[in-house]
């Protein structure tokens, strides 16, 4: 259903939409489907394939699946670029590792070299960002405001966290932890005065956007236990690292699929299935 949404907005975008809380879907980015943007679309298709892989391990094969759906529809740069760590760990063991990582290496050259011939005038933000990482990765990551934001809300919640001792900071202090922190670090990110006064309104709302970050830095170190406890109930630990990549991003505790995922892993080690 997800992807059909999402094949449908392909051919028109002002379609089945209305519950986007803000306005990230254009003729430059990908399909949104029931997401609120692209990367939280490729995110579904993520944990879908993870809740099949966690019932077969023969099921490993719809991560390749997603990996063709998140090209073709959501067309997300950072969705795809999770998606395929994902896919890589997935298929990756001792018998094939030379093998995966030749792919990788390979793969990477093809996107290298295509980078650098991608034609200026086409629109799509995925392509624009893959011309600049292959060009200047660390520019990037500092000029791209959607990335810039994913890497303040890590580690200005890990700096917190630490600064408090892994005490717990509460779930009222971020903004204004956030801000004073972009204030005093702003060089560090290229930041210009009225560039902070934007990023701090943006996350003036207490809002961590990361499940990884908000644990660490709203519930200190019993945010590390709940990250232990769910490693210890998960016989495929390939499972764990899936839930603790996409925690560093948008992925949500109350999310239902993790709420699906976490049950069924628990139902395996409770009843000691080994699939």
């Amino acid at each position: 259903m997800w992807n059909i949404v999402g094949l449908i907005q392909c051919f028109d975008k002002s379609l089945l939409i209305f519950w986007r809380n803000r306005a990230v879907i254009g003729d430059g980015r990908g399909s949104i489907s029931f997401a609120t943007e692209p990367a939280y679309f490729v995110f579904f298709l993520i944990l879908s394939s993870s809740i099949l892989y966690s019932i077969n391990l023969k099921n490993k094969y719809y991560f390749l699946i997603s990996l063709f759906f998140s090209v073709i529809l959501a067309k997300s740069f950072i969705g795809m670029s999770y998606l395929l760590i994902i896919t890589t760990i997935v298929f990756l063991n001792k018998k094939n590792i030379l093998k995966i990582i030749s792919l990788v290496i390979g793969f990477s050259l093809i996107i290298y070299s295509f980078g650098y011939n991608i034609p200026q005038n086409i629109d799509y933000r995925i392509l624009k960002l893959l011309r600049e990482i292959i060009r200047n990765p660390f520019l990037l990551v500092i000029k791209d405001g959607s990335i810039r934001n994913r890497i303040i809300h890590i580690i200005f919640s890990i700096k917190g966290s630490l600064e408090n001792l892994m005490l717990p900071n509460g779930f009222s202090h971020w903004g204004d932890y956030v801000s004073s922190s972009l204030i005093k670090y702003k060089n560090y990110f290229l930041l210009s005065q009225n560039e902070v006064v934007g990023v701090i309104n943006e996350m003036s709302n207490n809002n961590i956007n990361t499940m990884f970050g908000g644990m660490i830095y709203e519930l200190g170190a019993i945010g590390l236990i709940f990250y232990y406890l769910i490693y210890k109930i998960y016989l495929n630990k390939k499972i764990w690292f899936i839930i603790l990549i996409l925690s560093l991003d948008g992925l949500n505790i109350t999310n239902p699929y993790l709420g699906i995922l976490l049950g069924i892993n628990y139902f395996l080690y409770k009843n000691k299935i080994e699939v």
